[in-house]
């Protein structure tokens, strides 16, 4: 299969964060502030699926590019509606695709499949499970999508390894199970029944070569959403940006039953979780705020502004440390490993034999892994116990002369 990407890595870490050196774009401004007056919208059909009639379901999505801009890996946010899994459309987050994609994003806002009310009328909170469980499977199908099409074409101009997800109230908890649950974790019967009837942790909508792409994201943009168990971000958990009414009546602040049909633990414990377990966050609590009024009410708007212009820089540092720049640092070589994508291990030849030390680096900066190559020119990694995902390799000669850089794909 052919490369994933044309990579060539930046690889300057300190404090296990990238540094953001010769990012194209990257200059204060733009993924800020408004760069880019007007946007234009493309619809496009990233995949098709199964829905709970029976019907091969087309699923679509609006993708919004800014007008004029010339750079072309660009990063990418996918937004999910809400409507309790219920009632939405993709149209709805029309406006926050326009708002992200004036500050230099491309930006895209999705369909999943719904329960059908009006055919079966109201679900139980089992039946809205397996519905959560297809909407996470459709949109892992539209990170793919952006994925195959960056190795064939790159209509859109994007940068694969920097893609964010978002959402608000089902939309966010549909986004933050595309972040944050993995194989490694503990899932109660329920939950493991529904994930392996809809394709496995991978879910199963797109063609065939789409599905062999990974659907890692670099972070998540929580809008009143939350997981079914908090305890599934861990360490290597994307870094993601919370806003949340302790006063919702929908989906719950702390914990749960949302609306009447599903538990969740809501952004409270989110944030809790991550500041124990190390990962980069951001949340804002509306004191009295609830589902939708915190959005809406005048009396909230600090809140809301104090939020987004936060959250504007708190992505800008993710998406100028992550690039995956066409510009080479000086000293600093690209090899290939093979095979990429791999699923057990990973090798790359180096230029000459000689003495390195190696760092697996994930997407959000964290060492996973330090090795030593003593007299040889061979480097072999072993996934273990690695989740799914894209990780970078540093390696250092250890006369200092020589860096090299490479990535590997694990599905």
């Amino acid at each position: 299969m052919k490369n994933f990407y044309t990579l060539i890595l930046l690889f300057c870490f300190g404090f296990n964060a990238v540094a953001q050196v010769n990012v194209p774009g990257c200059d204060g401004t733009r993924y800020i502030e408004d760069v880019f007056p007007t946007v234009t919208k493309t619809t496009v059909t990233y995949g098709y699926n199964i829905n709970t009639l029976g019907q091969n379901q087309e699923l679509k999505m609006d993708v919004y590019t800014p007008d004029g801009d010339t750079l072309s890996n660009r990063p990418v946010i996918i937004w999910a509606f809400g409507g309790s899994f219920i009632v939405g459309q993709r149209a709805d987050m029309a406006q926050h695709c326009i708002a992200f994609a004036k500050k230099g994003y491309v930006t895209a806002t999705i369909d999943y499949r719904l329960w059908p009310l009006l055919q079966k009328g109201f679900p139980t909170g089992e039946q809205i499970l397996g519905v959560v469980v297809q909407a996470v499977s459709d949109m892992k199908g539209s990170i793919r999508y952006f994925r195959k099409d960056a190795d064939q074409g790159n209509q859109f101009g994007i940068d694969p390894a920097r893609i964010i997800v978002g959402g608000y109230s089902a939309g966010s908890v549909t986004a933050l199970h595309v972040a944050h649950l993995d194989p490694q974790d503990s899932l109660p019967p329920l939950i493991s029944n529904a994930i392996n009837a809809n394709g496995g942790m991978n879910g199963n909508t797109g063609d065939s070569l789409m599905l062999t792409y990974p659907t890692d994201v670099l972070s998540c943009i929580n809008l009143s959403g939350g997981l079914y168990e908090a305890d599934w971000i861990d360490a290597n958990s994307p870094a993601f940006v919370s806003y949340h009414g302790d006063a919702d009546g929908t989906v719950p602040y702390e914990s749960g039953i949302a609306n009447g049909l599903l538990y969740i633990e809501g952004s409270k414990l989110l944030k809790e979780r991550s500041d124990a377990v190390g990962v980069n966050n951001y949340f804002v609590t509306v004191p009295g705020g609830g589902h939708t009024d915190s959005y809406t009410d005048q009396k909230f708007a600090s809140y809301f502004n104090e939020f987004w212009t936060n959250t504007f820089s708190f992505l800008e540092d993710l998406v100028c440390g992550a690039s995956t720049s066409t510009t080479e640092p000086n000293g600093v070589k690209e090899i290939i490993s093979s095979p990429n994508p791999a699923n057990n291990f990973v090798k790359i030849d180096l230029p000459s034999a000689g003495n390195y030390t190696v760092e697996l680096i994930n997407t959000i900066g964290k060492v996973n892994r330090i090795l030593n190559v003593n007299n040889n020119n061979q480097l072999t990694i072993e996934r273990e116990n690695l989740p799914a995902g894209m990780y970078f390799i540093k390696i250092n000669s250890t006369t200092g002369i020589n860096q090299y850089v490479s990535r590997v794909v694990f599905y």
